[in-house]
């Protein structure tokens, strides 16, 4: 059973260059030129990168070890900072007139479409990208037991699907949370402060 980090299975973001333009002209107010142009550059950046990033995630999430998390933790701080910034981005175009509904749409999307943002603080995307994928290890490898014998999330799942008896499915439950659950507070707890504190960063109460 493998909880994938949402942070490593996001789309891979990015800003488009063209959101700064030329200092002689960073006060005018944007158009929806530039907003067509903006979101078509940040689809071909998204396209470019998710490739990499999803294989990342695969991988990890396939082969879980400390080298896998490194890497799926480097790969989800790059794509939490890129969706902040994809989303602040987005947010020069709030009130532009003339935008189309597609484009209008799309810079919702962008604004509103970022699950777990980090703040901008240094350190706070690899921190949150670091939570995020031992979690989501934890919950891959993690064991419960049944009939006192280790048995892993997938069967367990499978096991309290078909069993009907109380005792079994207790020794399930209370193992699965022991040994995967109860551990991992500390780092939601952690990962909820972060993500809350980006979630303002954007605007969010």
């Amino acid at each position: 059973m493998r909880l994938v980090s949402t942070a490593a299975l996001a789309a891979a973001l990015f800003v488009m260059p063209a959101a700064a333009q030329t200092g002689a002209n960073t006060a005018a107010k944007p158009t929806a030129v530039e907003a067509d142009a903006y979101v078509a550059a940040v689809e071909k950046e998204a396209a470019d990168l998710s490739v990499p990033a999803q294989q990342t995630a695969w991988v990890n999430a396939t082969y879980i070890t400390d080298d896998t998390d490194a890497l799926a933790a480097r790969s989800g701080a790059e794509l939490t900072e890129k969706a902040v910034q994809w989303a602040k981005g987005a947010a020069r175009f709030n009130g532009v007139s003339g935008v189309s509904f597609d484009t209008r749409r799309k810079l919702d999307l962008l604004k509103n479409g970022v699950g777990l943002p980090a703040p901008t603080t240094p350190g706070a995307a690899t921190e949150l990208a670091t939570l995020t994928t031992r979690m989501s290890s934890s919950y891959g490898k993690g064991k419960g037991t049944l009939d006192g014998k280790p048995i892993n999330g997938s069967d367990i799942e499978a096991a309290m699907g078909t069993s009907r008896d109380p005792a079994k499915l207790k020794e399930m439950w209370v193992s699965w949370n022991d040994n995967v659950g109860a551990p991992m507070r500390k780092d939601y707890t952690r990962m909820t402060a972060i993500s809350n504190a980006g979630a303002q960063e954007l605007g969010f109460a």
